[in-house]
């Protein structure tokens, strides 16, 4: 049986990932209320709590974290980012969720994914996002970057997990996770249009 003051969690992360700006009267009030009793959580600005994170910041992460040794699989990237995100307030893994999410959907494009099965091209884009902004940015300004993540099968599926694994180190609760964009193969309609 699930302790009360985790349903209270889950309900608020769920506030917070449909954006608070668009929550009923009732529930806006509600969030306010918990917001006010838990300073903890982080979440001065509760409307601001998804921009926590911006996209300068979501990168300076990834190069902070990103290990000296070789990480082929990103494994150690993933376990450095989890314990900083976990050692953060809690909007600063929502935020990470939220870039991460998006730096993938706009990965999601048909001239980089056509020859890979979802669960592949889902882990190669996973693996440009950990090499870096600069590598990211080559990849969405000339596709051609894209060709040794697919025929080289270089993946970096752990770092998917990794907002996940700090969310459950603070709060002791799985999330639900649900983010503005989908990370998933194929979600990005616009990148798949003929």
């Amino acid at each position: 049986m699930s302790h009360p003051h985790h349903r209270i969690i889950r309900r608020v992360t769920g506030w917070m990932m449909r954006h608070p700006e668009n929550l009923a009267d009732g529930e806006r009030q509600q969030f306010a209320a918990v917001l006010a009793h838990c300073p903890e959580l982080g979440l001065s600005d509760p409307c601001g709590m998804l921009t926590s994170m911006n996209e300068d910041a979501f990168w300076q992460l990834i190069e902070d974290c990103r290990p000296m040794e070789p990480d082929p699989d990103a494994d150690l990237l993933a376990d450095t980012l989890t314990e900083r995100l976990a050692q953060s307030p809690l909007s600063l893994t929502i935020g990470f969720a939220e870039q991460l999410s998006w730096a993938l959907y706009r990965l999601d494009r048909k001239e980089y994914g056509h020859d890979l099965g979802g669960d592949a091209f889902l882990y190669a884009r996973a693996a440009v996002v950990a090499a870096g902004r600069t590598e990211f940015d080559s990849v969405l300004e000339d596709s051609a970057a894209f060709a040794p993540y697919a025929t080289d099968l270089i993946w970096a599926e752990s770092l998917l997990y990794t907002p996940d694994r700090a969310y459950r180190r603070i709060t002791g609760e799985e999330w639900d996770r649900d983010t503005r964009y989908s990370y998933e193969s194929y979600s990005n309609t616009e990148g798949w249009a003929d």
